[in-house]
C-alpha cells in the first residue's frame, strides 16, 4: 500500500519523495523558475526539481508578476543582469553563439539572472507578455540538442523540453562561462533524479493501466 502522505519539500507523495537524491550544486548562473498555475497540479512538476537542486534559484507562483514584490526586488539588484528564456524573433540563441559572444551577452561583473517560466511554451508567453516586468528583459533560448526524456507526458512539439531539461541544456552552454566547471558533470545530477522520477511514474501508470484492463476483463466474463 502506497504513503500518500505528503513530503513538505518536493511536495510528492513520501513513497515518491526523490529529496534524498537531491545534491545541490552551484552553476555560477542564477536562475528564477516562475511556475505558472497550471503546474500546480501536475505530477511531475519538473520546476520545483530544478530548483530543488540549485544552490540559487528562486522559485515562485503566478500566472502575471507585474507586481511581484519578489520579481521586482530581483530586477531591482544592481549585481544582476536579468534575461528570461522565451522564444522570439529577438532572442538570442545561446546554441549559436561563440564563448566571447555569450560572456559579451552580460556586462561585467554582473550575475545572469534567467527567469524561466515553469509552464508550456504557449503559457510562459503568455505570462512574458503579461508581465511588464517581465516582457522588455533581453530574451534567450537555445536549439535543442536531444528530444525530452518526460516520457509520461506528451510533448506539443518534438523540440520542446520541460522545465528542468531546459535548465540543465542552459548550463551547458552558459555555465562555464561563469565559473562552472563543466567537467564536474554536477549538472548531470538533474536528468539523473529527473529520469529515475519520471521511471516511477510510467512503472505506476503501466500498473494502472493493467489493473484497469484486468477489471473491465473480469466485468465483461461475469456479464
Amino acid at each position: 500500500m502506497r504513503n500518500l502522505s505528503q513530503c513538505k519539500t518536493c511536495l510528492q507523495p513520501k513513497d515518491w519523495c526523490y529529496c534524498a537524491g537531491i545534491r545541490p550544486f552551484d552553476c555560477g548562473i542564477e536562475f528564477v523558475i516562475l511556475l505558472h498555475p497550471l503546474e500546480r497540479r501536475r505530477r511531475i512538476a519538473s520546476g520545483r526539481m530544478a530548483h530543488l537542486m540549485l544552490k540559487k534559484s528562486h522559485l515562485i507562483g503566478g500566472h502575471t508578476y507585474t507586481h511581484d514584490k519578489t520579481v521586482n526586488l530581483l530586477l531591482s539588484n544592481p549585481k544582476y543582469f536579468p534575461m528570461v528564456m522565451c522564444l522570439g524573433n529577438d532572442a538570442k540563441n545561446l546554441s549559436a553563439m561563440t564563448k566571447v559572444q555569450k560572456k559579451n551577452l552580460v556586462p561585467e561583473g554582473k550575475t545572469p539572472l534567467i527567469f524561466v517560466i515553469d509552464g508550456t511554451w504557449s503559457t510562459a508567453s503568455k505570462t512574458v507578455r503579461l508581465s511588464e516586468n517581465l516582457k522588455l528583459l533581453p530574451r534567450i533560448c537555445f536549439t535543442p540538442i536531444n528530444p525530452s526524456r518526460f516520457r509520461v507526458r506528451t510533448q506539443p512539439k518534438e523540440n520542446c523540453l520541460s522545465t528542468l531539461e531546459a535548465i540543465h541544456q542552459t548550463i551547458e552552454l552558459f555555465g562555464d562561462t561563469y565559473g562552472f566547471d563543466l567537467k564536474s558533470r554536477k549538472h548531470d545530477h538533474m536528468l539523473e533524479v529527473f529520469d529515475a522520477f519520471v521511471a516511477q511514474q510510467a512503472e505506476y501508470v503501466k500498473k494502472l493501466k493493467a489493473s484497469s484492463t484486468g477489471l473491465k476483463h473480469r466485468k465483461k466474463k461475469a456479464a
